[in-house]
């Protein structure tokens, strides 16, 4: 049986259990709050944030099913015609950093700046073809095979998500 979809905002929250998300995001944003100060104070910077958003980019694309490694990555870089895994992943580390700089920058997170985003990953890269910066128009699902009875997972139908967006 699969798991199926999301249930749409607000969701519904004891008041006891508020108070303990609340008391852990406080605790949160102010422990991020001094980290943060540390690295405006600190010669660690653009650089780290540019290693570990590549590393991540790699980790992340694996999910889609590109194998290639940061090693691979780092020697390919500078390539005028890399192959379509190196974009994929340079794709990600673009999106991430620019979703990053809109954010920090006091840009609201919104249904614009993710099809914003969406652009940006899918420059050139597999499914270019498809409607970057859209939301899907068909269904699709997570499964061992390619058919939607043996999936592990089922999201939300294409036509709800931006009811859910």
């Amino acid at each position: 049986m699969a798991i199926q979809g999301l249930l749409p905002l607000p969701i519904g929250v004891e008041l006891k259990e508020a108070l303990k998300i609340y008391r852990k995001l406080a605790k949160v944003s102010n422990k991020m709050s001094r980290l943060d100060e540390k690295f405006k104070h600190s010669m660690v910077g653009d650089d780290l944030i540019r290693i570990l958003s590549l590393n991540e980019s790699v980790q992340s694309t694996r999910i889609e099913g590109t194998q290639v490694t940061f090693s691979e990555i780092v020697e390919e870089q500078d390539d005028p015609q890399p192959r379509w895994e190196v974009t994929e992943v340079k794709n990600y580390q673009k999106a991430l950093l620019a979703g990053f700089e809109y954010i920090k920058n006091g840009y609201p997170i919104t249904t614009r700046l993710i099809q914003k985003l969406h652009q940006l990953l899918m420059a050139g890269a597999r499914g270019t073809n498809q409607a970057s910066g859209e939301f899907q128009k068909i269904q699709n699902f997570i499964g061992p095979t390619n058919k939607i009875e043996d999936a592990s997972y089922i999201p939300i139908p294409a036509n709800e998500i931006d009811t859910y967006m």
